[in-house]
């Protein structure tokens, strides 16, 4: 009849290719999730849980025993009070703004320059990536090797051209430095190869686009390059910023150089390694050491008593007649 609906009929062949094919597009969507499962788990079991329960107990006064007292906001106020934080934040804040911008863009003229055909390209993408895969204890070791005060790297061209040496590890004025430079011999390599792969991923048709619309080399990095980079300059900065300033290795390797401030010789750490300057505190104190700011070394606070030079003689004598026996 006229005007009545047609019905048509999909053959059931074609109904379970339908339906397979919505299972296997399914399967292909779960895969991702499954692949970043693991990392998922272990983030929120170590890094995002524990970071909740911090700031949950920041607000109780809890000495690990016992049940914690809620105090409201009274740790935040002594904290803004105290001037040790003070330092911490400013000399965090120099860190970062020393490491960050820094590492990005070195990173980023590496990766321009190892984009190109040079000989002995894939050598140099190595090299400079090395640091960052090399065991992490000697990444630091060898850096406390390059800025050793007496037979450093860094020291014996100082020497070499003319200039007197450098306190790297015991001034007040260089460790910090010192601990950005070490940082970004460690980070460029990284923000190279995230440079370097987003470089490759640019299709070459809008680079010919432009040379063709006559655009200079400078204007093609200007409105071609940076804008495509936008992506994994956003991710490097996130990274920079928000995964540890200081590597373990580095930290406890170059804990020396932070014994000594500006004013009085106390320890005045980055908000990172603040757990690092409590433990050094302590053992300032109890070696009694001081600052002499004319030379940036470290002086006994005073000299011992003849009394005391007396009791330090008999127990080294009644120590090497122990050895002896």
């Amino acid at each position: 009849m006229r005007g009545s609906p047609v019905i048509t009929t999909l053959p059931a062949s074609s109904t379970r290719r339908t339906r397979a094919g919505w299972r296997a597009g399914r399967q292909r969507g779960l895969v991702p999730y499954l692949f970043i499962a693991p990392n998922i788990t272990l983030f929120t079991a170590f890094s995002f849980l524990p970071l909740i329960y911090a700031v949950y107990i920041s607000f109780h006064d809890w000495t690990l025993i016992g049940e914690p007292n809620f105090i409201g906001i009274r740790n935040y106020l002594r904290m803004v009070h105290d001037p040790l934080f003070w330092r911490a934040l400013a000399n965090t804040l120099l860190y970062a703004a020393g490491t960050v911008p820094t590492s990005m863009a070195t990173g980023l003229l590496l990766a321009l320059a190892l984009n190109r055909r040079l000989p002995a390209r894939s050598f140099l993408r190595s090299l400079y990536f090395l640091p960052l895969v090399v065991s992490a204890v000697a990444t630091g070791t060898i850096a406390a090797w390059m800025f050793n005060d007496n037979y450093g790297v860094l020291n014996a061209l100082l020497v070499r051209l003319g200039a007197s040496r450098i306190s790297w590890l015991s001034s007040p004025y260089w460790a910090l430095p010192s601990l950005v430079l070490t940082t970004l011999w460690v980070r460029v390599g990284f923000c190279m190869v995230v440079y370097l792969a987003a470089l490759q991923s640019i299709p070459q048709m809008y680079y010919e686009a432009a040379r063709i619309d006559g655009a200079s080399a400078l204007y093609q990095f200007r409105h071609v390059t940076l804008p495509l980079l936008k992506p994994a300059t956003f991710l490097l900065l996130v990274l920079s910023i928000f995964l540890p300033r200081i590597r373990p290795d580095l930290r406890h390797d170059r804990r020396r150089a932070w014994l000594l401030d500006h004013d009085a010789g106390a320890v005045h750490l980055p908000l990172g390694v603040r757990d690092v300057g409590d433990g050094l505190r302590k053992r300032c104190r109890h070696r009694a050491l001081c600052t002499d700011p004319g030379l940036h070394r470290p002086a006994m606070a005073r000299q011992p008593t003849g009394r005391e030079r007396d009791v330090g003689r008999r127990r080294s004598r009644r120590a090497h007649t122990f050895r002896a026996a």
